[in-house]
C-alpha cells in the first residue's frame, strides 16, 4: 500500500482513483498535527506552499482551504 499526499482540494480531486493500492489523504505532512493555510500560486499548476509565497512568484495567489499537517504514522 502507497500513502500519498496531496493537501491542494483541486489536484487532490483529480487524482482520486490513481490505483487500487494507493491511500490519498487530503491533507499535507509535517512534524506537528495543527491547521495551516495553503498558499496556492495563480497560474502555477501543482505549485502551492504552507509559507505565504505572494512575494516569491509572479501574479496574484490564493489560499486554499486549511489543512491539518501532522506526523503519519
Amino acid at each position: 500500500m502507497v500513502h500519498a499526499f496531496e493537501p491542494n482540494p483541486k489536484l487532490f480531486s483529480g487524482i482520486l482513483g490513481i490505483g487500487d493500492n494507493v491511500r490519498l489523504w487530503p491533507f499535507a505532512v509535517g512534524e506537528d498535527t495543527r491547521v495551516e493555510t495553503l498558499h496556492v500560486p495563480e497560474g502555477l499548476s501543482g505549485w502551492a506552499s504552507l509559507e505565504d509565497i505572494s512575494k516569491l512568484v509572479p501574479g496574484p495567489t490564493h489560499d486554499a482551504r486549511q489543512h491539518r499537517t501532522g506526523r503519519h504514522e
